[in-house]
């Protein structure tokens, strides 16, 4: 597929290794979205996130005595301008991509960017590696000299979050020190090694328990040794939550929240007062210049609306939201509030989050600067919110943020001083978090609330050992100061003035400025000390100074010691090796480097003058703190006429301590005690060694590779098809998904740390990773069975914490939904089977079915107590949600793992002995059983003639109980046969009766397909809108939506789309299921969604994997493992068709051609082996048939059977299936 032009502005092509970070190549020719240091940092589509600003390409070119240098990206790079005549055409191939540019210069240019990824293959395909090949072209009669220039930065050392700045900025960071290029020769290539200096982290000499607010604070120092973190964060609420023993315990506050009251200050001086240690610190918001504000309360304050006369007085109320009056708490089922002043305030939850409405206040003549007001409940802009109308415009607005407490904000009002206006609440909003809370509006011309107790705020400063007579903003032109002792240089251009300082007690001023006004001082208060910075310390220090600085800072307050870091351990996160390999085709390529350098626009002037560098320059000495480098290579050559020559530019890297942190889930804010690690630890000791492999393989490498690339793209199936299936594994080299040291496999739901860990809801729809990885969908398998599952009672948390050996989310809330997925658990068992088709190993089964037994029984006790084989109770999904009453979304799950559970004992009976095997013989015989109620319950419940409903007939379950976005009732959902999805991915047959299966898949798309989705009201998140194509979730044809229906049922997920289209596939419905995927992909053509990177709750989202059943159901493909069977029935152009194949143990091409009078069917084996004991073939309606079989040009011997329109072949002795193998069968009419 071809991107040009608009189809390249959000176009991002990832590579790297799967689970093992990656880069993606953009749209712009740049490398964006760097994610090879254990960071989940993609951005918005994944076409921007963590960009590392001065890695680019460029070329030269030489004609006659013309020589010209240009970018080989359409952005500038600090100080180089982007080229005015550049533009690119893409092709994607994924696992390839092949870029054209036209560029003006005398050569054509081409690229082919790649990484290794070769299906059965996990280790070589997880290589940490970015691979791109220019072909240069001369096209003229002319001789031409060329060249193609990488600059790369070394980035050991980013966290890979904070921007590494403006251009000119880039080369700076906090954390960069000494780090240092080397050139070294491998095996003819040219690498340049980015490397670091080893050191000693910064260290505090004894244990430091640091408390703080502050963001940048924690940041600084949470790799600090013998320093723990402790971040509050009061975005939400303002809380000190700390220890009765302070000993060692620092609490560093800075600016503070409008939420922070008089009750918050006076429990920091408690803990001073008892031994603990306060820095104190900030700009506008000082805490002693808010302190003294609340002192000095402004006397203007006007309270326009406090709602304390119990009504709505002076307000017009619109709707039904409002309630009859404003509330004093909590309203129905609702957390609980906290937060507003007096008895009253507006609680828009009435009679809970589907009311709506507004209330528009008196007019009133804006006279002050500042409107004070506290706002709490749903964050959605423009729908939940309170709005300042100024000429019924509105000029400002506020939301909640998804929080029950009220808290203090305010707007400046100034510009609008002697304007008409009016106060809005809104509250248009029906889902979750639809409501809006407001109390106590204040007009005043003091930036401060006046929510704050003046005498209390005097007593406050009366315990301070710190008297003065103003504190006065000062700002100018920066001056350096000394800070004593430390003699660390302080840059400081704007501080608060403290006049007329006095105190009983000894003060000691630890920094000040050249005309004597006191920066940093220190004093005692009670038994602890108290520390104030009169400014922003943060700004004071240098890049690469400013952890040293708030570490010196904290060893200020007293009693320890601070250690400034001198390099990086080797068991830090951030410590790390990336390599640049470079090597022509053949001989006569000058390959030059400049391996270190600090100055871009010297860099270029030297490659711009002929093409390559002066000289190879030595190594030059380690970076000063604060600052990194870069290392430029380039690749020059002669051509001659219509001459092409090629060379590969190979980027590798190593960063081997991925630790713990808060975006895995369940962790605190800055937490680094659990180191992780990664899966390539195991193969490469560093980035030079992932190099040498790369070298001593590379072009086997790239021939695997191509080869996949070559059977996904160019075979019969439908573009949109091909689309689909190749493009969504993008997903697999995403950030998404990762692959740890101890060997298994993990990921997210989406992109950038989206919903932790191995969600088995989500990942239920997956299944490419099982036919592309088959080893690594085991990992998983593995987590849930002997980790993850409860070990009495026998349930499985839908999510993983990691590492492995912390508790598991057992008996406590999960999210997303509370309670364990039942949805996630029935596709536990499914998966199990999938696994043993796969790979056909009974003893791996025989290991894991006992958890599968224990899980099924959990099953049969808490949500089919009854064996009637219908569930019709609590079930928590996928939708976030818990679903009362029958219906077939959890039912034809339940109906496949039943028949699963049946087939999985059935294997083991010959393989178990004495007492288990009794057992498995007991549940196989139960499971038939609640197969064949639960098959009729589901009919006589559920179908009403079109489709399957959602029966409100959960036992003992209030009315109110299907009103809590959680049920559909008389809906038709898209989502209703995923059981019979899987049962046809594990060919386990009908659920439920043919016919009612293929009406309802009618009326799934005849209901829930839009072609244009123009008009149509999105109630939740968008993924499809405009004359864009989709299927929603969920529809009403028959009317009856329930007031609050279930979650997301208004949006498109592209994961559900390719499951009805696979089962309209394999129901004979093509025209549907085409229209489906077509639409899908149609919303990803790189001109307003990346085409890698299908959204729900973040882009790369795993659930589109449910693609590669598109392949499936096109191919009509089944394999038993076990068995030895496999299975071919192409729904798609069987006169002629031709499709890759993934068998579990091995994988290839099978093709066909039908005509009146002959089928010819042929499988090449392109990796790994099957034993294969059984063919299946959907062959037509041919008589009278001669069947002719050779495996490698030799006939071979082969039972045959008639079923209709199959032919079954059973082989005397297994057929090794091996790679470079080919099977054919032919059939003809005699």
């Amino acid at each position: 597929m071809e991107f040009a032009g608009e189809r390249l502005r959000v176009f991002a092509f990832p590579l790297g290794g799967i689970g093992s970070g990656n880069v993606s190549f953009a749209g712009t020719g740049q490398l964006v979205a760097w994610q090879i240091v254990n960071n989940f940092h993609s951005g918005a589509h994944g076409t921007l996130g963590a960009l590392v600003p001065i890695t680019f390409f460029a070329a030269w070119a030489k004609q006659g005595r013309t020589a010209k240098a240009t970018l080989l990206q359409t952005v500038p790079v600090a100080e180089l301008q982007a080229p005015d005549r550049l533009s690119l055409r893409i092709v994607n191939r994924f696992p390839i991509l092949q870029v054209r540019y036209e560029v003006d210069l005398p050569v054509r240019m081409e690229l082919e960017a790649w990484s290794p990824f070769i299906p059965l293959n996990a280790q070589e395909s997880a290589m940490p590696i970015a691979v791109f090949t220019f072909t240069l072209h001369n096209p003229t009669k002319q001789p031409v000299e060329a060249a193609v220039m990488m600059n790369l930065q070394n980035i050991v050392g980013w966290e890979g979050y904070r921007p590494l700045g403006e251009p000119e900025k880039a080369l700076c960071h906090e954390e960069f020190i000494g780090n240092f290029n080397t050139l070294e020769h491998m095996d003819g290539w040219t690498t340049l090694v980015c490397q670091t200096r080893e050191g000693n982290g910064d260290a505090f000499d004894v244990p430091v328990q640091l408390f703080t607010p502050d963001g940048e604070v924690a940041w600084l120092l949470r790799l600090s040794e013998n320093a723990t973190v402790h971040f509050w964060d009061w975005r939400q609420s303002v809380q000190i939550p700390l220890p009765s023993e302070t000993t060692n315990s620092v609490v560093w506050l800075s600016d503070l929240p409008e939420a922070f009251t008089e009750e918050h200050f006076a429990q920091l001086l408690d803990a001073v007062e008892r031994g603990a240690r306060l820095v104190l610190c900030g700009t506008e918001r000082h805490p002693l210049a808010v302190l003294e504000a609340w002192a000095k309360a402004p006397s203007d304050a006007e309270v326009f609306a406090d709602f304390e006369t119990g009504t709505y007085e002076g307000w017009t109320i619109e709707g039904n939201c409002f309630g009859d009056r404003p509330a004093t708490g909590k309203i129905n089922w609702q957390q609980p509030v906290s937060g507003w002043r007096g008895k009253f305030f507006v609680n828009t939850f009435h009679p809970d989050d589907t009311g709506t409405g507004r209330a528009l206040s008196r007019p009133f003549t804006i006279t002050k600067r500042f409107v004070h007001f506290l706002i709490g409940g749903g964050h959605h802009p423009n729908r939940c919110c309170l709005n300042l109308l100024v000429d019924g415009k509105v000029v400002r607005t506020a939301t909640g943020r998804n929080s029950e407490q009220l808290l203090p904000e305010r707007w400046d009002v100034s510009e609008f001083i002697g304007k008409m206006a009016q106060l809005e609440i809104v509250d248009r909003e029906t889902g979750s978090w639809g409501h809006i809370l407001v109390d106590h509006i204040v007009f005043s011309d003091s930036p401060i609330p006046s929510f704050a107790d003046p005498e209390a705020a005097k007593k406050l400063l009366q315990r301070l050992p710190l008297r003065w007579q103003e504190l006065r903003w000062r700002e100018g032109e920066p001056m350096t100061a000394i800070m004593n002792g430390s003699r660390r240089a302080l840059t400081v251009k704007r501080f608060w003035q403290i006049v007329g300082m006095h105190s009983d007690e000894p003060v000691q001023v630890l920094a000040q400025t050249p005309d004597g006004a006191p920066l940093i001082v220190r004093c005692q208060l009670g038994k602890g000390n108290l520390l104030i910075a009169f400014g922003s310390p943060h700004e004071w220090g240098q890049v690469g100074q400013r952890k040293a600085l708030v570490g010196t800072l904290i060893a200020e307050t007293g009693g320890v010691r601070y250690l400034p870091m001198t390099g990086w351990r080797k068991t830090a996160p951030a410590f790390g090796t990336m390599a640049l390999a470079v090597k022509g085709d053949k001989r006569g390529w000058q390959i030059t480097a400049l391996p270190q350098h600090d100055d871009v626009a010297a860099m270029w002037q030297d490659f711009a003058e002929d093409g390559a560098f002066a000289v190879t320059r030595p190594s030059a000495m380690p970076t000063e703190a604060g600052k990194t480098c870069c290392g430029a290579v380039s690749a020059k050559i002669a051509l001659q006429p219509h001459e092409r020559r090629s060379v590969t530019f190979a980027i590798a890297w190593h960063f081997p301590n991925r630790y713990r942190t808060g975006r895995y889930g369940w962790a605190l804010p800055y937490e680094y005690r659990y180191r992780l690690g990664n899966r390539y630890n195991a193969w490469f000791a560093d980035a030079r060694s992932v190099i040498r492999t790369f070298i001593a393989h590379h072009e086997r490498l790239y021939r695997e590779t191509k080869t996949f690339a070559d059977a996904l793209w160019d075979n019969a199936l439908p573009d949109a098809i091909k689309d689909a299936i190749a493009s969504n594994l993008a997903i697999l080299r995403s950030g998404v998904v990762m692959w740890l040291e101890d060997g298994n496999f993990y990921g997210f739901e989406g992109a950038d740390a989206c919903c932790p860990l191995n969600c088995t809801h989500v990942y239920n729809y997956a299944q490419s990773i099982a036919f592309v990885f088959p080893e690594l969908e085991r990992t998983m398998r593995f987590v849930e069975w002997k980790v993850q599952q409860h070990p009495e009672k026998g349930y499985i948390p839908h999510r993983v914490i990691v590492p492995l050996g912390l508790p598991r989310l057992w008996e406590r809330g999960i999210g997303g939904p509370y309670n364990p997925a039942l949805d996630g658990m029935l596709g536990a068992v499914l998966k199990t089977y999938r696994e043993f088709l796969l790979s056909g190993d009974v003893r791996w089964l025989a290991d894991m079915f006992p958890h599968v037994a224990k899980l099924i029984r959990h099953i049969f006790e808490q949500f089919d107590p009854d064996g009637d084989g219908v569930i019709d109770g609590e079930q928590p999904n996928t939708y976030d949600i818990h679903t009362f009453g029958s219906n077939t979304f959890i039912g034809t799950l339940y109906l496949a793992a039943l028949k699963a559970v049946e087939r999985m004992a059935e294997a083991l009976g010959a393989f178990n002995e004495g007492r288990r095997r009794h057992e498995y013989a007991a549940l196989r015989a139960e499971c038939r059983q609640r197969f064949e109620r639960g098959r009729a319950g589901y009919i006589q419940r559920c179908w009403n003639g079109e489709f399957f409903i959602n029966a409100y007939d959960a036992p003992g379950a209030s009315p109110d109980v299907y009103e809590q976005n959680n049920c559909w009732g008389r809906g038709c959902h898209s989502d209703q046969l995923l059981g019979q999805w899987w049962a046809c991915v594990l060919g386990l047959g009908d659920l439920l009766p043919e016919e009612t299966v293929k009406t309802a898949l009618w009326s799934i798309f005849r209901y829930n397909w839009r072609k244009s989705l123009r008009g149509f009201q999105h109630s939740q998140r968008v993924f499809a809108e405009g004359d864009e194509s989709g299927l929603l979730i969920c529809t009403w044809p028959n009317g009856g939506r329930p007031q609050r229906p279930i979650l997301y049922c208004d949006e498109v997920w592209t994961g559900i789309e390719y499951e009805v289209a696979a089962l309209l596939l394999w129901n004979g419905m093509t025209d549907e299921a085409l229209r489906l995927v077509e639409g899908a992909r149609n919303r990803y053509t790189g001109a307003k969604r990346n085409p890698f990177a299908e959204e729900e709750c973040g882009h790369y989202y795993i659930r589109a994997l449910s693609s590669w059943s598109l392949l499936l159901a096109a191919m009509g493909f089944g394999c038993d493992g076990h068995a030895g069977t496999l299975q071919f029935a192409p729904a798609l152009s069987p006169s002629a068709f031709r499709a890759p194949f993934a068998a579990g143990t091995c994988w290839g091409v099978f093709a066909q051609t039908v005509t009146r009078q002959r089928a010819v069917a042929t499988w090449h084996i392109l990796g790994g082996t099957f034993a294969l004991k059984t063919l299946r073939w959907r062959i037509g309606d041919f008589r009278g048939i001669k069947v002719t079989v050779t495996h490698d040009g030799k006939t071979r011997k082969a039972q045959t059977h008639r079923d209709g329109d199959w032919l079954t072949l059973q082989f005397p002795s297994p057929v090794a299936l091996v790679a470079g193998t080919q099977l054919k069968v032919k059939v003809e009419v005699p």
